[in-house]
């Protein structure tokens, strides 16, 4: 995983600072699917806060701050994980995680859908989720109810758990910031496709 661009902008009560990552592996279909999906996000991101900023201007000016970074989560010869956080701050902070997940061996972009047999997995991951939330000791700062998405952030551990993700807001008060669960590979491995990528 390589940087190929770094854009920034530095004006009074403006900034910006934004990450190209860049899969290496040129014979790669996963590489060249990502790598072409970076850019394009990198550079509309850097657009949308150009014209936020001559929108705010207009309208007497403000304060702007729009970041975006890349690492990675896990590298082992079997699965390539890498997430992006992008930060914007205008008055609050808000932050959007996106994480992708690449089987080396397979050469594809691993989904959450793919991993499991059906779409029961949603309803099923909403359930556990929600059973850790109300045994945990932190449970008022989370929303009464959540939703699962069925392309939610996602990644596996280095213990091979699968591990679902939400931003800051999504399911929280701003406070807690962005929220992982890991999922006991007990309580889904009836519904997934292969042990190839969680297991106890």
């Amino acid at each position: 995983l390589v940087t190929i661009q770094t854009v920034s902008f530095e004006a009074e009560d403006y900034e910006a600072h934004i990450e190209t990552a860049a899969v290496t592996g040129d014979a790669s279909d996963a590489a060249r699917f990502l790598n072409a999906r970076y850019v394009a996000e990198g550079e509309a991101l850097y657009k949308q806060f150009l014209a936020q900023r001559n929108e705010m201007e207009t309208k007497g000016g403000g304060h702007l701050s729009v970041t975006s970074s890349y690492e990675t989560v896990r590298d082992d010869p079997l699965l390539l994980t890498i997430v992006r956080t992008e930060t914007r701050s205008e008055g609050s902070t808000s932050v959007v995680r996106t994480f992708d997940t690449i089987d080396k061996q397979l050469d594809l972009v691993v989904t959450l859908p793919s991993l499991f047999i059906d779409d029961s997995y949603i309803d099923t991951l909403q359930r556990i989720i929600e059973e850790q939330i109300a045994h945990s000791e932190d449970q008022t700062y989370f929303n009464r109810s959540i939703t699962i998405d069925p392309n939610q952030s996602f990644f596996i551990n280095e213990q091979n758990e699968l591990v679902i993700a939400f931003d800051k807001y999504e399911i929280a008060a701003g406070a807690y910031g962005p929220v992982e669960f890991v999922i006991p590979t007990e309580k889904i491995d009836y519904l997934l496709v292969s042990d190839r990528y969680i297991h106890n």
